[in-house]
């Protein structure tokens, strides 16, 4: 914050003026709304831990597109192996599929409400 302040003075005596004085000076306050000790000063962030970061990201990225591939793997490798328990899989979620096509054809049950007439 800054404050300027402007001094102006003349000396008038009668009709003659005799000294004019102006004089200008600055008043300069640095302050802030926090405690000292809670200032950080502000740092130029660290290249190699930024790389790092990117590195992990990609990582991560990278691991999650292979599990979903490893899984399809797994189950292709296994499936030629195991072709009779592949069978039984394949006939497994088969049914499980048409039952959900069951469940899902079926009407939504219908209540009757009765009233008696007791007068």
């Amino acid at each position: 914050m800054t404050i300027r302040v402007t001094y102006s003075v003349e000396l008038i005596l009668g009709f003659i003026t005799i000294k004019k004085y102006s004089f200008q000076k600055d008043y300069h306050w640095n302050f802030t709304l926090t405690s000292r000790h809670c200032i950080t000063e502000p740092s130029e962030p660290d290249r190699d831990v930024a790389v790092l970061v990117g590195v992990l990201y990609l990582l991560a990225c990278i691991m999650v597109i292979c599990e979903i591939y490893a899984t399809r793997i797994r189950r292709k490798i296994s499936a030629s192996f195991f072709k009779k328990q592949e069978e039984k899989r394949v006939h497994f979620l088969y049914q499980r599929i048409i039952a959900k096509e069951e469940r899902n054809k079926t009407d939504l049950p219908v209540f009757i409400i009765k009233t008696s007439d007791n007068k």
